[in-house]
């Protein structure tokens, strides 16, 4: 009979790592971890008997340590790859991601920004088999949950849903070591699968001035902490806005004073709108030295916002954004 122990083997990094790490270890499984340099720095702390490859080719780094078994486990854990189907076929249907939303709704790496945009308070975590669609592989074990009122900015959703996926993936994983035996759910339906794409505040953050005052106000809790925030221009500079309140006050500006600070008491700035008044509260000047004036008009460039729309983003293994 042979002693070889079966092997976890994880893609990708974050917190959810030394929760399988965990599971693995305390049931006596090795465990081997294949990730992006842009997780170096981020990684959490592992056991020393944990092997760690850092690597931007999935291909090269699958060639170093072992080759999946017919016992072993792969677990994508924000995987900075598209997995294909030369890895996936490695695992013979041992293969799985485990995504932080309530699928089939929120796939893709939009992130909790979009969850605050479309002001859904419906969360939820989902472990499936890894297939080359993105998050389309049928899935084996997940939570629902609703979000706290208080939840305002993504580190507050995030933070939430990080505690339900650890409890999740230390019941699903410690089953499976424990009776290796995958179990799959009922089948959602398709025709409600909805797919958001990642967002990175620079490209996509660009706050629209024409917009009502209730959507500039969500659009700064989109990309508000632990992000920069929403950006607009203060005298061509760039100027941060993470958080903001309005009062309607319809008639009381005409269109052409939107955007214009007409008072400012304390730390907040009071900036006109064709609505009313949006109350900027928490604010970012970046490295820039910026005193804020009466009658200085805030501004996003028409270039900026086109370039919103029409920017697909990527981030590489490596941590460089491309547009795709």
């Amino acid at each position: 009979m042979s002693n070889t122990k079966s092997t976890l083997h994880i893609f990708g990094g974050g917190e959810l790592v030394s929760v399988a790490e965990k599971v693995a270890l305390e049931n006596g499984w090795e465990v081997v971890i294949r990730t992006g340099t842009r997780f170096r720095a981020s990684m959490p702390k592992l056991n020393n008997s944990t092997t760690i490859f850092f690597g931007n080719n999935l291909k090269e780094l699958m060639l170093e340590g072992p080759n999946p078994t017919s016992n072993d486990i792969g677990l994508s854990i924000s995987a900075p790859w598209i997995i294909k189907g030369d890895v996936i076929n490695k695992f013979n249907g041992r293969l799985f991601n485990i995504h932080n939303q309530p699928l089939p709704v929120f796939k893709g790496a939009g992130g909790s920004s979009w969850r605050i945009l479309m002001n859904d308070f419906s969360g939820g975590a989902c472990i499936h088999f890894l297939t080359e669609g993105i998050d389309e592989g049928k899935i084996v074990s997940r939570v629902d949950f609703k979000f706290p009122e208080e939840c305002t900015y993504p580190e507050d959703f995030d933070k939430v849903t990080l505690g339900h996926s650890k409890i999740l993936l230390h019941t699903w994983l410690t089953q499976v070591m424990l009776k290796n035996k995958i179990e799959q759910l009922s089948e959602y339906d398709e025709s409600l699968s909805e797919y958001w794409p990642r967002l990175n505040s620079m490209i996509h953050g660009w706050i629209n001035w024409d917009w009502k005052l209730s959507d500039i106000k969500s659009f700064c809790e989109a990309f508000s902490y632990p992000h920069q925030g929403a950006v607009t221009t203060l005298r061509e500079k760039q100027i941060f806005i993470r958080s903001a309140n309005f009062i309607i006050q319809k008639g009381k500006f005409h269109p052409f004073q939107t955007g214009l600070i007409y008072n400012i008491i304390e730390s907040k700035i009071f900036v006109a709108h064709y609505e009313g008044t949006l109350i900027i509260e928490d604010y970012d000047l970046g490295s820039e030295n910026l005193n804020i004036r009466l009658g200085d008009r805030l501004f996003s460039p028409k270039e900026c916002l086109e370039n919103a729309f029409k920017s697909r983003i990527q981030y590489l293994p490596d941590g460089t954004v491309v547009k795709i």
